[in-house]
């Protein structure tokens, strides 16, 4: 029993950065119907951006994490404005694949961007003193970070479903993803609609990178990775919901956790299985009949 806590504890964990990699992405797919590939690079860059300022602009102050998981998710965020404004507006009248050729592009382009700042070997971000300890439950030790973390998640999991559920931000999303035509006749300014999303899955995209960096050292060539796991999260959450990404993070997280353990060299196998599974019992995802 102790043993299955502390791997179910090790699922969660993963799963509280999926979800915030996954959100971001479902967005922007649920309501700018962009295939968005960058995603992962993104979320690589802003802990790239992290780590720069936890060691090099804030390293005498003790808060510098604190101070990144607020100014990383801004800058990634107003990146995220000016590449939607100059890039992709221009592609949301053509089909899929200039889409995907932008962004493709644009993995490419970050990519350089780490080598040439950041050069070629791995970084990691020292861990704030106050979340370097560990609390005891059923006299068993669970990492504070890991804990922080996983509430943290959660907190961002009932921000997000308050903000689509009662704002007029939401409501309008909603709409939007609906039938963007029909809202820009009714003088909803769509263009712009799309740039908030746009924006909000980068501001996600940033928040987990901020936690990512605790829990693994940044890598050149991990964006793959994390961009095909976002994809795997949302086509088995539901296209746009986010209690799909919740839930899909939920499930993928406990995958990983305990295919680590017993089948560890078949984990990537495992994730693939399961994404085959949701889609042939239910093709739009567990969630995927809501908008959101």
């Amino acid at each position: 029993m102790d043993s299955l806590l502390i791997i179910i504890f090790g699922g969660m964990t993963r799963a509280s950065v999926y979800f915030l990699i996954a959100s971001g992405l479902t967005l922007v797919f649920g309501v700018a119907k962009v295939i968005n590939f960058a995603h992962g690079s993104i979320f690589v860059l802003g802990m790239y951006i992290t780590y720069s300022l936890v060691t090099s602009v804030f390293e005498a102050n003790q808060y510098g994490f604190w101070i990144s998981l607020l100014m990383t998710p801004i800058i990634l965020g107003a990146l995220g404005f000016i590449l939607e404004a100059l890039l992709l507006r221009r592609a949301y009248k053509k089909e899929h694949l200039i889409q995907l050729l932008i962004t493709f592009g644009l993995v490419y382009i970050l990519s350089d961007v780490y080598r040439i700042g950041w050069g070629v070997m791995p970084q990691n971000v020292p861990r704030p003193e106050i979340l370097s300890g560990t609390l005891f439950f059923l006299n068993m030790p669970f990492p504070t970070y890991n804990i922080f973390a996983i509430l943290f998640s959660i907190f961002i999991y009932y921000v997000l479903v308050t903000i689509v559920s009662t704002t007029q931000l939401g409501r309008l999303s909603r709409a939007v993803s609906f039938d963007g035509d029909m809202c820009q006749l009714l003088g909803i300014n769509v263009p712009k609609m799309f740039s908030i999303i746009f924006s909000m899955g980068c501001i996600l995209a940033g928040l987990g990178a901020t936690l990512a960096t605790q829990l693994s050292s940044v890598n050149l060539g991990m964006e793959t990775h994390i961009t095909i796991l976002a994809f795997i999260l949302v086509i088995v959450g539901g296209v746009g919901s986010v209690k799909g990404a919740a839930l899909a993070s939920i499930i993928i997280g406990l995958v990983e956790a305990f295919g680590s353990l017993f089948l560890a060299e078949m984990v990537l196998v495992l994730i693939y299985l399961v994404m085959v599974g949701v889609l042939l019992i239910r093709p739009f995802g567990i969630l995927g009949r809501s908008i959101f």
